[in-house]
């Protein structure tokens, strides 16, 4: 069992493809020690949506492009990595075990280095911007009348 804690600002599918990446490069590392004794893996997965993302094969994301170069070099080597999507929630065992690890490694110190995506850094940028101007508005001896029926930037 691996536990790996992710900054706040990623999101729900980034720490899905996390997993899955690391579950595949978990198998790339140690193929050999099954030697021909098991060479198909089956990773399940409560997160369609990252599921269906590993099958865009024109996809920027650096976790999909990397899961997907190990799952070629794996198959190349005769190594079959499935994938089943199980619903979350429901009481499946494993499932519900993933969960109760991935809570406990919030309480971890240290993070994978990951960087947030574009769109979070989008939405930082809208917030500082429309505080700053906010900010600005407030202070400003200007539009007295406007103040009156909007004392602040929505």
């Amino acid at each position: 069992m691996h536990q790996f804690r992710i900054r706040e600002e990623c999101s729900v599918l980034q720490a899905e493809l996390l997993c899955i990446t690391q579950a595949v490069n978990w198998i790339r590392t140690n193929e050999n020690l099954y030697g021909n004794l098991s060479s198909n893996f089956l990773i399940c997965n409560d997160s369609l949506s990252s599921l269906y993302a590993l099958n865009c094969i024109t996809s920027p994301n650096r976790l999909i492009v990397k899961t997907q170069t190990n799952l070629s070099f794996l198959q190349g080597r005769g190594v079959q990595v499935f994938f089943s999507f199980v619903r979350g929630h429901i009481g499946i065992y494993g499932n519900e075990r993933a969960d109760c690890l991935a809570k406990e490694a919030n309480k971890l110190i240290d993070f994978v280095p990951m960087s947030v995506q574009e769109s979070f850094g989008k939405h930082v940028f809208k917030e500082h911007v429309i505080s700053q101007w906010n900010s600005l508005y407030q202070i400003s001896r200007n539009a007295k009348s406007t103040k009156e029926f909007f004392n602040s930037i929505p």
